[in-house]
């Protein structure tokens, strides 16, 4: 770690010899970018603000940066033009102390999809939120227009493709990216060469998709001027969502359904279908039949020539997004020390269809509760590295000291914690030392589904701790040589055993800052002290705690650090509450705590302050 440090501050020293710093500001309007008149962030991300060049740092001030819409579906809110070199990276940065947002709430785009975009190598972003306030439904309609439209304004994440590049270098450092419909993209064979994406949150991310269990009827006009009117309307037994809502005057005639009112959450779903979908067939009634996540037709009686025919599944999609989405065949992409919470989808998503996942290295990572926000069955996993490829297995991706925790209501979420090779296998893989807990409720637990299709040689599963219901590797062709030294316990047994030492991850960039994870199974006391002195404070430097799975809630406790003293961090279930995503209410948000809670210790002082 400290080689690490002291490279790092080469690096920075080298390339910033003759680098400028510039402010940039809420209210700021000007172009000097002093801290006396900084500029806006209109200004700082093209790199207009004062005569900048590699090498430059942006300090962004504290407040809410409110950014217009932009334009129809790719283009971005925000663009970084500006690049950097290797040695003298562009820095946006958050002014020491303080936290910049930046709100994409302003969107009013149906579908732009894309919040922020790189048309820059060697950018590093550092201690800024990239977040939605909108309060718009998380939920699309049905029908959906196209497979890549989900009928929202809400805005999508920070991305990145080879188009026009590849951009190279670029980091992710200690951010929040919260409440967009996806997290960060990195497309593209050679784009994300030497990414790194370090130290920061990803939650809330992504929107309730078209359930995957929708009952309906179609009306089979039987020709031109069939006019049916539907006289009765009754739920299927045991589904009870819409129940009492009953219109029983709607008509069709050669078209749309009419007299329906349309749906928002449960009910009638009164739409046009395309009649080339069912020859014979124009007009729609659908029941949204998500509450018992069971196909069940309703009961439709018609007066008038029409005829009914009961149809399941009509219309279905995926609930999207994932908190980070990466593909990759040339170089390595680093995540790093990342705290991903309570998205509708999978949390790291290391995967193509038809593409490349090669040379991806994650370590350090928390996952906890991948799927949790959907309302109906689906398959999540807290990490999934492979494609869909078949004859090209994922290559050289490494798992190492990553942590899960799912704890999930029966029949929702990560069907098995990480999947590792996916349809097409994969090809020298190391999986080391990671420590992964499901609760009794899943079906399976550990690592499951197509690990390791290929021959492989040398250590490539060791060291690792597994808690679930069942706790199994599910592996294909697994090399007894490579299988080894790894701990399999039943829920059970993990919650009788004594509680693991916490884990405590210090920041590579900030020093004293550090992530610590808290597992205890046997004690879930409200308190627990931990030695806090790996994270490299100095005595006598202040600092504030922060819930890792509700950055909501602000700092929650306060210290003074004195090195060989441990700290008594609050673990009750009161503190730590659930954090509940913007424009979504259908399912909650539950703390893991006293049995798991995850802090962020932050220095509040001795931190230096840019001139």
């Amino acid at each position: 770690m400290k080689k690490a440090l002291f490279a790092l501050t080469l690096l920075l020293a080298a390339g910033q010899a003759d680098a400028a710093t510039w402010f940039v500001s809420t209210s700021g309007s000007g172009t000097t970018g002093s801290k006396a008149s900084p500029c806006g962030i209109a200004t700082a991300k093209n790199g207009t603000c004062g005569p900048s060049a590699a090498g430059d740092t942006y300090w962004l001030r504290g407040g809410t940066y409110s950014l217009p819409a932009a334009g129809l579906g790719n283009n971005p809110m925000l663009q970084f033009s500006k690049s950097g070199t290797a040695q003298a990276p562009v820095v946006y940065r958050a002014y020491p102390g303080e936290f910049p947002v930046i709100d994409f709430a302003a969107s009013t785009i149906t579908d732009g999809r894309v919040a922020v975009e790189f048309f820059a190598s060697n950018v590093w972003l550092w201690g800024l939120r990239f977040t939605s306030s909108s309060t718009e439904t998380r939920r699309e309609g049905v029908p959906l227009p196209s497979s890549y439209s989900n009928g929202l304004t809400r805005s999508g994440g920070l991305y990145s493709h080879s188009g026009g590049g590849p951009y190279i270098n670029n980091r992710i450092i200690n951010c929040v990216v919260d409440n967009l419909t996806s997290g960060l993209s990195i497309f593209g064979a050679d784009s994300g060469t030497g990414w790194e994406i370090y130290g920061s949150q990803f939650f809330h991310m992504g929107n309730d998709g078209t359930p995957a269990y929708v009952s309906g009827v179609l009306l089979d006009t039987g020709g031109a001027g069939c006019t049916s009117t539907v006289v009765s309307f009754t739920a299927a037994s045991g589904d009870t969502t819409g129940t009492g809502a009953v219109a029983p005057t709607a008509t069709t005639s050669g078209g749309a359904v009419t007299g329906f009112t349309a749906a928002t959450s449960s009910g009638y779903q009164a739409n046009g279908m395309d009649c080339g979908a069912y020859p014979g067939t124009c007009g729609s009634l659908y029941w949204d039949g998500y509450a018992t996540q069971v196909s069940k037709p309703p009961i439709v009686n018609f007066s008038g020539g029409c005829t009914a025919t009961a149809h399941t599944t009509i219309a279905q999609s995926n609930n999207r997004g994932v908190a980070v989405y990466s593909q990759n065949i040339v170089g390595n992409r680093r995540f790093f020390d990342n705290i991903m919470h309570d998205n509708w989808n999978n949390d790291l998503h290391v995967y193509s269809s038809s593409g490349n996942v090669d040379w991806e290295t994650a370590e350090g990572n928390l996952s906890v509760n991948p799927g949790l926000l959907a309302r109906y069955l689906t398959r999540s996993y807290n990490f999934l590295v492979g494609t869909g490829n078949v004859g090209h297995p994922s290559q050289g991706g490494t798992l190492r000291n990553n942590f899960t925790y799912n704890a999930m209501t029966t029949g929702k979420g990560a069907t098995s914690t990480v999947n590792v090779g996916y349809d097409a296998g994969a090809y020298l893989p190391r999986i080391q030392n990671e420590y992964h807990v499901s609760d009794a409720n899943q079906s399976t637990g550990g690592f499951g589904g197509g690990l390791l299709s290929q021959t492989i040689t040398g250590e490539i599963f060791t060291g690792n701790t597994i808690i679930a219901s069942t706790p199994i590797v599910n592996c294909t062709t697994c090399p007894a040589s490579g299988v080894s030294g790894n701990l399999y316990q039943t829920n059970a047994q993990w919650r009788a055993a004594a509680s693991p030492a916490p884990f405590i991850r210090p920041n590579r960039y900030e020093k004293g800052r550090c992530n610590i994870y808290v597992y205890r199974p046997n004690t879930p006391t409200s308190t627990k002290a931990i030695n806090i002195d790996s994270c490299g404070m100095l005595s006598g430097q202040t600092f504030d705690v922060y819930d890792g799975l509700n950055w909501g809630l602000g700092a929650i406790q306060s210290g003074t650090f004195s090195t060989g003293v441990s700290f008594t961090f609050d673990t009750s279930a009161a503190t730590h509450t659930g954090a509940q995503p913007n424009g979504w209410s259908e399912t909650t948000v539950v703390t893991t705590a006293p049995e798991f809670t995850a802090f962020i210790v932050i220095p509040t002082s001795g931190l230096g302050v840019p001139n």
